[in-house]
């Protein structure tokens, strides 16, 4: 419990970016541990409990970037942040990033005046003469606003039509003046080349916007156009959530391809593999690179990643386990099924076999040991190095009943009697 006169987190007291990563930070140090005696929670701690990198959990205190709204969801609740308040750190977030885009608008966009002069040097003058005229109509001075309400008030379709006349660039300017709505209808009238031509040249974060007010038709016909890199920094602006429903809209080859290509981060591909469906998670896991396929897999919890490695080949699931790091394949092989895991604990060299049991709480390695046949299983402990072999040989016998003995010798020699005498197994 926090003593009253602590300064305790709040953010409802954000003006700035500096001031959530202040407020951010202040989460983190003030986070319950517990024992009182325990030093705070540390970033790299925070990071394994999250599994957000540690790094951009540091950039997010920082205070020198404004952090993904997901970060910052997932920074407070690795905190301790009860549910119900929660959305209170991502609406802070998300308010500094409205009012971000706004003073970049208005830094753009002094005035209305300075705008056109930039339009009417690169496009066509009909549409810009009319957009003139409609400030004439409502004698409005010359500011951003004033042709925010220009572009609202026209009919969706005459807007669109104004924005496939202009340059790219104009068009991008004009879609970045515009309430994200009006925006978003009016590319239900564009042609799918112009509507990608103009989420490719606008800023992501405006693009994930817009991308996110489209329909299931309109994103089959405009994202198959644009390059992954450009789709894969546009999903990185929003929710991871949103991007799962935006992708889930798409056909599972186009996503297919997108989860396999190297460009796309493995957190995100790991989160999207799953809108594919069991059997074409499997099949493409099968044929993509094994590195890739490991990194993913890796990626995942280890129930999941699991149950798709228990539907892959066994040479394929050997061949990930050897490149996944060691760590989390031992967290995998102990949630595969007795049958898979024993088939694969066969299929690995004793060298491989040891590193993953050296990695596993000694009970859990006692455990996957155990499904082994005993002389294998004895063959492999007997590999294990140093004083790490003790605890394992321990779990092994109390897993096969014979921990009242804890004598590894004696069970080792018993084993041999019931070998001689033609049975392949003591337990």
């Amino acid at each position: 419990m926090l003593s009253s006169d602590v300064e305790r987190p709040d953010p409802r007291s954000v003006k700035n970016i500096v001031d959530l990563g202040r407020q951010l930070a202040l989460l983190r140090l003030t986070a319950a541990r517990r024992s009182p005696a325990d030093e705070p929670l540390t970033l790299r701690e925070l990071s394994e409990i999250t599994g957000v990198p540690r790094s951009t959990l540091g950039n997010a205190e920082s205070g020198r970037v404004l952090p993904r709204a997901n970060v910052v969801y997932r920074f407070a609740q690795g905190c301790g942040v009860p549910a119900d308040k929660l959305p209170l750190w991502t609406q802070t977030r998300n308010r500094l990033a409205h009012d971000e885009r706004h003073r970049r608008r208005e830094a753009r966009h002094a005035t209305v005046g300075a705008v056109v002069e930039r339009l009417a040097r690169r496009v066509d003058r009909d549409p810009l003469q009319a957009a003139l005229d409609q400030l004439r109509i409502h004698e409005l001075p010359a500011t951003k606003t004033d042709l925010d309400r220009v572009l609202d008030a026209l009919p969706a379709e005459r807007c669109a039509a104004y924005l496939t006349q202009m340059t790219t660039e104009a068009a991008v300017e004009c879609l970045h003046v515009m309430s994200v709505r009006r925006a978003g209808e009016c590319f239900r009238y564009l042609t799918p080349q112009t509507a990608a031509a103009l989420l490719e040249g606008e800023e992501p974060a405006m693009a994930a916007e817009h991308l996110l007010l489209l329909g299931p038709t309109l994103l089959q016909q405009i994202l198959p156009l644009m390059p992954i890199s450009v789709i894969v920094q546009r999903l990185a602006r929003m929710a991871r959530h949103d991007a799962e429903i935006l992708v889930s809209k798409m056909p599972v080859p186009w996503t297919s391809a997108l989860v396999a290509d190297g460009a796309v981060p493995i957190l995100l591909a790991a989160d999207l593999i799953f809108q594919l469906g069991l059997d074409r998670s499997v099949e493409l896991l099968g044929t993509m690179p094994v590195f890739r396929a490991a990194a993913l897999l890796a990626a995942m919890n280890a129930d999941g990643a699991a149950g798709l490695m228990n539907q892959l080949p066994l040479n394929r699931t050997a061949a990930t386990m050897r490149v996944m790091p060691v760590v989390k394949a031992s967290r995998v092989l102990a949630h595969l099924p007795d049958t898979k895991a024993a088939t694969l604990l066969s299929s690995l060299s004793t060298e491989d076999v040891v590193s993953l049991l050296m990695e596993m709480p000694p009970q859990a390695a006692g455990g996957v040991l155990a499904r082994l046949p005993a002389a294998a299983a004895v063959e492999i402990v007997d590999a294990v190095p140093g004083e790490a072999v003790e605890p394992i040989k321990k779990a092994l016998l109390a897993s096969w009943g014979w921990g009242i003995r804890e004598d590894w010798g004696g069970y080792v020699n018993s084993l041999r009697v019931v070998q001689d005498g033609g049975d392949d197994g003591a337990h």
